[in-house]
């Protein structure tokens, strides 16, 4: 039987694990990379399996929110959708609480931060969430 340990892998991770079980809700955000998030973000949520094996409601009613950039224009064609599919399904699997989103178009350093419409947006999220682990 494993020891009551949330990862068998010693290293950073450890102190991410007890942070994430004592957070009143969290935010991810990613840059999209051939039609999905990216592969850090990938091991990041992978390795949430090993806290779910001791504390399975870790995330259970916080809320998520999420925040995606990506080059193209579209965000069908982009591939943040497939990415959005992903993190409902992940919301679901982790009980959290609503998940919101942030996503636009971002191809160079410093678009993002251009787009008023985005930073809004990502704002908005921010005073969201804020309310909601209130």
């Amino acid at each position: 039987m494993r020891k009551k340990v949330f990862c068998v892998q010693q290293d950073d991770m450890q102190d991410i694990y007890a942070k994430l079980v004592a957070a009143d809700g969290v935010i991810l955000a990613s840059p999209i990379y051939w039609f999905s998030y990216n592969a850090q973000l990938k091991v990041f949520i992978d390795r949430w399996y090993g806290i779910a094996q001791i504390q399975p409601d870790f995330l259970k009613g916080k809320p998520m929110g999420v925040i995606l950039v990506y080059g193209d224009t579209d965000v069908f064609t982009s591939g943040a959708t497939n990415a959005i599919r992903i993190f409902e399904d992940t919301a679901r699997w982790v009980k959290s609480g609503p998940v919101s989103y942030v996503y636009g178009t971002a191809n160079d350093i410093g678009d993002a931060v251009k787009d008023a419409a985005l930073m809004e947006s990502a704002r908005k999220l921010g005073e969201k969430m804020t309310e909601m682990v209130k």
